[in-house]
């Protein structure tokens, strides 16, 4: 099974062994296919979301096989896990880092451990693709809302948060709970 990594760069492997995907649209294709959990996406739906406005220019047939066909290629040995079903096409792989991270956030306690799971923004090199843009935002705020919660929990015990809580603020000048965080911890 392919594991994958979003919360970062993309990090593609098999077996323990990094698999290199040079081509941006070749990750953002074998990332999409491993968000659906083993199920089917349509053509039409991962046009829309590696393409956006411009999957309408395009033989969205054409174009997909061509991008499949350059994955399988790239994954060498592993090309078996992407296959074509009824509902479009699939792949066997998890994204590894996003289940730690759902895990993680359903279980009560510390979520100190959680913010360890970034290794960067997540889809980093794949926020030029519609749906990875979304995510990572998404993403993006979760992370946020993780390190309030951290802050919050321990600024009296730990001061040398106030830099990274002053990061936050410039980074989110709209985010109120940061703000409020800002005015009582300075």
């Amino acid at each position: 099974m392919l594991e994958i990594g979003v919360l970062g760069p993309t990090r593609l492997s098999a077996d323990g062994e990094l698999l290199l995907l040079d081509r941006q649209l070749e990750r953002a294709l074998a990332v999409r296919l491993a968000l659906a959990g083993g199920s089917g996406v349509s053509d039409e739906t991962l046009a829309r979301d590696l393409w956006g406005d411009r999957s309408a220019d395009r033989s969205i047939a054409e174009s997909l096989r061509v991008l499949v066909h350059r994955l399988r290629r790239t994954l060498g040995e592993h090309a078996t896990a992407v296959r074509r079903t009824a509902s479009g096409y699939a792949m066997d792989a998890v994204v590894t880092d996003l289940i730690a991270l759902e895990s993680a956030l359903a279980r009560p306690g510390p979520r100190r451990a959680i913010l360890e799971l970034w290794r960067g923004p997540a889809f980093a090199d794949l926020r030029a693709i519609p749906f990875a843009a979304a995510e990572g935002e998404r993403l993006d705020m979760v992370q946020v809302e993780l390190w309030a919660d951290r802050i919050e929990a321990e600024l009296d015990r730990d001061p040398s948060l106030g830099v990274e809580l002053e990061r936050l603020v410039a980074e989110n000048p709209l985010h109120e709970r940061l703000a409020g965080l800002s005015a009582v911890s300075l």
